[in-house]
């Protein structure tokens, strides 16, 4: 496939799971992603795709390939949060290098989701207070709950458990 259809495929599958939901816990979905993409994300985590990361496209689709559709790929693994760190710091570079809120609603979704990954509250509610009005979505509001369950406990139990540490409670 294209280089460039390939990574629009990308964009547009997580849009439409989004929507419609399909991207939480929906096996039919993560096989379609797996057949679809399973190949490409193994390139992504030997780093055979970083020339992705040049334009702000590109970096977009890198980070829901790395760090969204690793999720639907390697369920309940440690493999599916192997790429957090990298994807929020492209996250971040993202904030630091462009202006969040001249940004399409859907670039600017996908780019700030990613703060959700990090167990550091203080990142998250900075980033948090980033996303204009008019973008917040249901799937969003995730980000809120997130920030209150790591409030509690200083973590996300169920990432945590996967990893094989022990959860406080």
């Amino acid at each position: 496939m294209h280089r460039r259809r390939l990574r629009l495929s990308i964009l547009k599958l997580r849009i439409k799971a989004c929507k419609s939901e399909d991207c939480l816990k929906n096996r039919y979905f993560d096989s379609k992603v797996k057949n679809n993409f399973g190949e490409l994300l193994e390139d992504t985590l030997f780093g055979y795709v970083n020339y992705w990361r040049k334009t702000l496209d590109g970096l977009t689709e890198w980070m829901i390939l790395t760090a969204q559709l690793t999720r639907n790929i390697f369920k309940v693994t440690p493999i599916s949060f192997s790429r957090d760190k990298l994807a929020l710091g492209t996250c971040l570079h993202c904030l630091c290098t462009s202006d969040i809120r001249k940004q399409t609603r859907t670039r600017s979704f996908f780019i700030l989701i990613l703060s959700m990954h990090s167990e550091n509250l203080t990142s998250q509610i900075k980033t948090f207070a980033l996303i204009p009005k008019q973008h917040l979505s249901k799937s969003l509001l995730i980000c809120v709950a997130t920030q209150k369950i790591i409030a509690k406990f200083g973590m996300l139990p169920h990432k945590n458990t996967i990893l094989g540490g022990t959860n406080k409670t």
